[in-house]
């Protein structure tokens, strides 16, 4: 019983992890209807600066964590800025330019990491401590119950973020209709800018939360996105609820099929659990909730 609870909890924290990165995606998918493959490449080079400044300069985690937020923040809005904004200047998301432009800068940050601090995965200590609690007869590090609570508040932040703030119903009303949302007087330019900062800013407080589970390294942002597209797309794209719901789902199963069937079993099992959901449910589960009129 206690393993079988001990891999609930490490099943979640693995699943939250795939939310937070799911969470980026969509708020850029959202707001822009691009899925921005370069988060890749901001995901590594975050992690990795998260190893500098933690380990290498012995940086407070809180002080960490700002310039990470402020500075992955910077280079997100860098991203759209001189590469998306262009495109959507010249057919948008429909001219599908954005698949090699958005690969084009994940590859470019990935390499850049490869060359300053080569292929080695790193590891990077949590502040609070690694003795492990005791929580429903099953045992979780501080790190998983942290990174745990830090994915409910960040999906119920994103949501109360999409529907009460001002530049949240913006980019629901340019998500709805580009063009209708500009005659209404939406800046859609400063909606999409703004959704790249935000989504920079959160791989910024993520990565530096989630690397002592992950580790620090060049391959850490391709397997976070393999995991966090099938979250999103098991629970449907612009729906919160159900990407949370996806993400501890596939957590859950990659951790159960780690345990009882093999470490290879959890890949296999979530690719042919997220083909059946996309037969189904092309939508996702909780795909039809996020169909908004504006």
């Amino acid at each position: 019983m206690t393993s079988i609870m001990t891999t609930f909890w490490s099943g979640l924290a693995v699943g939250s992890t795939y939310i937070l990165v799911a969470l980026q995606f969509d708020l850029i998918y959202t707001a822009t209807r691009i899925f921005n493959f370069g988060q890749t490449g901001l995901l590594v080079i975050s992690s990795l600066m998260s190893y500098v400044l933690l380990v290498q300069l012995q940086v407070s985690w809180i002080l960490s964590v700002l310039i990470l937020t402020v500075g992955v923040a910077g280079l997100s809005v860098a991203q759209e800025y001189f590469t998306i904004r262009p495109l959507m200047k010249h057919g948008g998301a429909d001219s599908h330019g954005w698949v090699l432009t958005t690969l084009g800068v994940g590859s470019a940050l990935q390499g850049t990491a490869l060359l300053i601090w080569g292929p080695d995965p790193r590891t990077v200590p949590f502040p609070g401590g690694i003795d492990p609690l005791t929580i429903l007869n099953g045992r979780v590090l501080p790190v998983e119950l942290t990174v745990i609570i830090l994915a409910i508040i960040a999906t119920v932040g994103m949501r109360l973020f999409l529907t009460r703030s001002r530049m949240g119903l913006a980019t629901l009303a340019t998500a709805a209709d580009r063009d209708l949302a500009m005659l209404r007087g939406v800046n859609v330019a400063g909606v999409s800018m703004a959704s790249f900062a935000v989504s920079g800013a959160l791989v910024g407080v993520t990565t530096a939360i989630v690397v002592p589970i992950t580790f620090a390294s060049v391959d850490m942002g391709q397997q976070l996105i393999m995991f966090a597209f099938s979250a999103i797309a098991i629970g449907g794209f612009g729906n919160q609820a159900g990407t949370l719901f996806g993400g501890f789902v596939v957590g859950l199963v990659q951790a159960y099929c780690s345990l009882f069937i093999g470490p290879d079993a959890g890949p296999i099992a979530i690719m042919i659990m997220l083909l059946a959901v996309l037969l189904l449910r092309p939508a996702g589960l909780f795909g039809a909730s996020s169909t908004r009129a504006i």
